[in-house]
């Protein structure tokens, strides 16, 4: 059973699961060419696994297509889909809460997209961070960010401390 939340909204983890904190998390992301276009786009799913300050805990925490886990495994991109045409998630990223890090505070989620516009809210953007998984004392709870990143993936990523070799 899912949880429906709008921008900004956010949900215990182990509320939504019907209590206790579920073994793991999993965010998917579906898309479809639009049926006036018809042509298929790739998007990229990633995390950054962060500590309290907001920073990447070290580049290996930058989980997507061409780093898919953490060290530990505690985060794990499931696969890279270059079309969108799956029914369903056509990428996902695995978050298994109890093997996280002692220091791990959130787990941000990020869709991008290369030369195409994500949509008509967020249309001057090529990247969008949507989601992110947080502690909040003993507890891990869930918001529904939704925040277009104007500067992009890489101003993003950067500024979460992630090294970039451009």
């Amino acid at each position: 059973m899912g949880t429906i939340l709008s921008q900004g909204d956010t949900v215990s983890l182990s509320d939504a699961a019907g209590g206790g904190l579920p073994a793991s998390v999993t965010v998917g992301l579906g898309w479809d060419a639009r049926p006036t276009l018809g042509e298929p786009f790739d998007l990229d799913v990633a995390a950054l696994v962060c500590g309290p300050g907001g920073r990447v805990l070290s580049d290996q925490h930058f989980v997507f297509y061409n780093n898919p886990g953490t060290p530990d495994s505690a985060v794990t991109h499931r696969g890279d889909s270059r079309t969108g045409r799956s029914r369903g998630d056509d990428e996902q990223i695995q978050v298994r809460l109890a093997a996280m890090r002692a220091d791990a505070a959130s787990v941000a989620f990020v869709a991008s997209i290369y030369d195409y516009d994500l949509s008509e809210h967020a249309a001057t953007s090529t990247a969008l961070f949507f989601a992110e998984v947080y502690r909040a004392g003993s507890q891990w709870r869930f918001r529904a960010a939704g925040e277009p990143l104007k500067r992009g993936l890489v101003a993003f990523i950067k500024d979460r401390g992630v090294n970039v070799i451009e």
